[in-house]
């Protein structure tokens, strides 16, 4: 997955590279994509309805209930990726020092 992104984001660069990726993961595996671009409620929520369309479509009644769950989640992802300017995301690495230890207390007796 990170070689693949920094393939795209090698050739293409900056902001396009990420939209490109997103929609890609997103034709394969709906909600992945919309997370990769910093959309996560929509890609949770994608990939929830897809795999509850994927749960739905092994029962012979829930196929009409998940085959069309399953296109919705699918369609929605395309659309999210191919439709969004892509937020990068900032990571913040804070370094904290650990705390010294407090020197010994001795009395100082005269």
């Amino acid at each position: 997955m990170r070689a693949f992104v920094r393939l795209v984001r090698g050739s293409v660069g900056g902001v396009l590279s990420m939209k490109t990726a997103a929609i890609m993961l997103n034709f394969f595996l709906p909600g992945v994509g919309s997370l990769v671009i910093g959309k996560v409620g929509q890609g949770i929520t994608q990939l929830i309805l897809y795999w509850l369309g994927v749960l739905f479509t092994f029962t012979l009644i829930g196929a009409f209930l998940g085959i069309p769950l399953m296109l919705a989640a699918w369609i929605w992802g395309m659309v999210t990726a191919a439709s969004s300017n892509p937020t990068p995301v900032q990571v913040t690495v804070v370094h904290q020092q650990a705390p010294t230890p407090n020197p010994p207390v001795t009395d100082a007796v005269n």
